[in-house]
């Protein structure tokens, strides 16, 4: 069995780029891993399941695209 390290949200926030409210807000949708209860008003993520979010996410992420200009 692996240790696998509980991140809290302020270390998730850093580590993925991304603000509290928008992490939950992909949780809401199923685009991140949902947290798991650690304590009675304390959440963490598993780091293997963030790290496979960002390996899954730095390979399938959309490229910007120019928008053409409309027709005049």
């Amino acid at each position: 069995m692996t240790d696998d390290k509980i991140l809290r949200a302020r270390d998730v926030s850093k580590k993925v780029g991304l603000s509290r409210s928008t992490i939950y807000r992909l949780i809401k949708l199923g685009k991140f891993p949902p947290s798991q209860i650690i304590g009675l008003q304390a959440v963490g993520w598993k780091a293997s399941a963030i790290e496979s979010w960002i390996d899954g996410t730095h390979n399938t992420a959309p490229t910007r695209q120019a928008i053409p200009a409309a027709p005049q």
